[in-house]
Parts: C-alpha cells; sequence; structure tokens
C-alpha cells in the first residue's frame, strides 16, 4: 500500500512539471531568433552582411566564368558534364535568399534614417548583381523576386528590361551619393566611405553596361562616351573595386582570399 502511494505521489509531481513546462515554453516560435529582420534588425549589420555576400557572389560567378572559358580546371572535359541544372544554386541562392531579401529590408530602416549613403551603395550593389545576373542567364526573375508571399514562384523578367532596371537603379545610386543626408556606413569593406569612387564604380558599370546593348541600342556609344569624356569612372588601380582581404589565420579565424584558403595548404594547391 505504502509503494501505490508512493507511485500516486510521483505521478503527481510528474503531471504537475509536465503541466508547468507547457505553460511556460513557447511551443508556436516560428521565427528563427537568429535571423536578421526588420523587426531586430540594425541597418549596419545588414551592410555588413550584404557586403560578405556579394563579394561571395562574385568570386563564385566569377569562378564559373573562368571554367567556362579554361582560365580555370573546369573537371570535365566538356560542359554538359562540367555543368547541370543545380551547379549554381549557391550563387542563386547569395543573390535572392541573402542579398536581395536583406537589401528589401535593409532600405526600410535606411529611408527612416535617411541613410542616402547606404541606400546608394545597396543600389549599385544590386545593379552589379543583376547586370551579372543577366550576362550569365538571360532572362531571370526581378519584379517578382523578393516578394515570396504575392510570388512564392516569381517568373522570369526579359533581359533588356532587367539591363534598363539596373541602369536606372545606378542612376539613382549616383544622385543618393551626391545627397547631402545620411551618414558614412560603418564598415565599407570596398571604398573605405570614399563616395567619390563608388560614383566612379557606378559610371563604369553603366559604360559596361552600354558596351554589351550596342547592338541592340544605337544611342549606347554615344551613352557611353558621354561618360568616357567625364573622366568619371574607374581608370587607375587606385580606383579599383575590390574586397579587402586580410591575413588572419588562427584555429578559429581564416580571412585570407578563398585562393589562399584553398591553395595555400599543408595538403598543397587543388586548384589549376
Amino acid at each position: 500500500m505504502k509503494n501505490i502511494n508512493k507511485i500516486s505521489i510521483l505521478l503527481l509531481l510528474f503531471m504537475g512539471l509536465t503541466f508547468t513546462s507547457c505553460e511556460t515554453t513557447d511551443l508556436d516560435l516560428i521565427n528563427d531568433p537568429n535571423q536578421i529582420t526588420v523587426a531586430n534588425g540594425d541597418l549596419e549589420r545588414y551592410m555588413v552582411s550584404i557586403q560578405i555576400d556579394f563579394k561571395s557572389f562574385v568570386n563564385q560567378m566569377g569562378i564559373n566564368g573562368a571554367q567556362l572559358v579554361r582560365m580555370e580546371y573546369m573537371g570535365q572535359s566538356t560542359y554538359i558534364n562540367a555543368f547541370d541544372a543545380t551547379s549554381t544554386n549557391s550563387e542563386w541562392r547569395l543573390a535572392y535568399s541573402n542579398m536581395f531579401s536583406d537589401m528589401k529590408n535593409a532600405e526600410v530602416l535606411a529611408v527612416e534614417k535617411e541613410a542616402d549613403k547606404h541606400l546608394a551603395v545597396m543600389k549599385v550593389l544590386k545593379a552589379y548583381s543583376l547586370l551579372t545576373l543577366v550576362d550569365y542567364y538571360g532572362d531571370i526573375p526581378n519584379s517578382e523576386a523578393s516578394d515570396l508571399e504575392n510570388f512564392p514562384q516569381p517568373s522570369t523578367d526579359e533581359a533588356s528590361t532587367v539591363y534598363a532596371f539596373a541602369l536606372s537603379m545606378l542612376d539613382e545610386a549616383i544622385v543618393l551619393f551626391n545627397s547631402e543626408n545620411g551618414l558614412n556606413i560603418e564598415n565599407d569593406y570596398y571604398y573605405s566611405n570614399n563616395f567619390e569612387k563608388w560614383i566612379k564604380l557606378a559610371n563604369t558599370l553603366k559604360m559596361n553596361a552600354y558596351v554589351n546593348t550596342r547592338l541592340v541600342d544605337t544611342d549606347a556609344m554615344s551613352k557611353f562616351n558621354a561618360i568616357a569624356n567625364t573622366g568619371n569612372f574607374i581608370s587607375t588601380t587606385a580606383d579599383d573595386f575590390q574586397f579587402n582581404y586580410d591575413i588572419v589565420v588562427n584555429n578559429n579565424i581564416d580571412s585570407r582570399h578563398p585562393g589562399y584558403q584553398a591553395d595555400y595548404t599543408a595538403a598543397g594547391v587543388t586548384d589549376y
């Protein structure tokens, strides 16, 4: 009888703990608390994430191009064996799921703070990314992208439309760079808040777009020459657009260029 009473008491205690746990634990947590959102996001954190994703995007797209023209070892003797429908999933993810999504949220915060320089940098990086994607793939999602609620499967826009959109973004960015509103970016990994160089980059991207569209736009070369005559474009190595890697290497951090990380190892070279 005593054993039965003890068992009953233990069961009651267990049930009490169970109900208490249910009452104090949020089982409906559907948002990742570690994910940056508009509600918990900080504009400067967004800018760091966007810039790092952008350099990774450019690096991976550059590798794809280098392999296609045999500047780098492609891994296979034929293109169809080297690349399939999923080969560049990571690049698409970096652009749409990471960068463009973060830019959409960061823009809300930047507009609230009248952070024109932040907005301008985002527009340049997005325009660069869109132009790159069009050059590689042709028609790509744009107008319906980054709006999963209304367009869970966004359709593609014509390449010419995306090019025009990217060029308009570069024009908007130049206006914002010349604006008196906004403070410096806390971490500008490319030009250290030298916005004159950012304008040169924007003009250089426009010139590149005009060269690519010269066969379908009769005014493309005159637009190109108009910028060339100003001299306000990247023309020296001092204005190079490059991500500044570090040289820190220890057990937890390797902040060197990915090429150094891959090839300067005890095991030797992996890429050719």
